[in-house]
Parts: structure tokens; sequence; C-alpha cells
């Protein structure tokens, strides 16, 4: 999830949705989902699908489970999560 439009390729605003977020304590809209792309220290690209475009957020959410499906390794250690690409 992201507030950042500009990251985004091919939003398709057809999927919108409401969602209840806890840390917020209401329901933010979901303004559509896409396609977004992580630029890794390799320099390759690594494609993550329907990410969800949402207004009114303070920072972006990764789905961990989405993550590992594509290949990473996610590691969390006390406050910190690292993810790497195999």
């Amino acid at each position: 999830m992201t507030r950042h439009n500009e990251w985004l390729s091919n939003l398709d605003s057809s999927n919108k949705t409401n969602i209840r977020h806890v840390e917020y304590s209401k329901n933010l809209t979901v303004e559509g989902t896409c396609d977004n792309f992580i630029k890794r220290k390799d320099g390759k690209t690594v494609l993550i699908k329907n990410v969800q475009y949402m207004l009114g957020m303070k920072c972006n959410f990764m789905s961990i489970g989405q993550l590992v499906e594509i290949g990473f390794l996610v590691t969390i250690n006390g406050n910190y999560l690292q993810f790497f690409s195999l």
C-alpha cells in the first residue's frame, strides 16, 4: 500500500474499495491497484503486482507474504525488517 501515485504504473482506478486500517483507526479508501517496481542493489528491477494506492496514508506498507512469493528472503530482527532478493 502506498500514497505515492508517482511510484506506480498502470493504475486501475476501477478497483476502488474501503478498508479498515487498525493503526489509523478509521476506514481508508483504496483508489485503485497497479504494479510497482523495486530496484535492487544490482540495478535489476522486480515487479510487485496489485499494489493498493491509498490516499491518507502516513507511510508505505509491504506485504511480507507477497515479497516471499516473488522470491525475497525476509528477516525480522527487533525493530528491523530486511528483505533480500534471492
